[in-house]
């Protein structure tokens, strides 16, 4: 899968069948601690608990260049 950066996402086909057909990748998985703050949201964090856990080091945010 074309991730846009140095090198290509390697993932696993699917196991499932639509029609006679495979289930194909049309964008690449997350990359790491990229949905860190929607899921702490999600997860009932409040936006000052997110920001502490980031400033304290328990969470992580990272934008890759794509």
């Amino acid at each position: 899968i074309d991730t846009g950066l140095e090198q290509p996402a390697r993932a696993m086909g699917s196991p499932l069948r639509i029609d006679g057909g495979f289930f194909d990748a049309r964008r690449p998985p997350p990359a790491k601690a990229e949905h860190t703050r929607e899921v702490l949201l999600e997860s009932g964090y409040s936006a000052a608990e997110i920001e502490a856990l980031l400033a304290e080091g328990c969470a992580f945010e990272e934008h890759p260049t794509r």
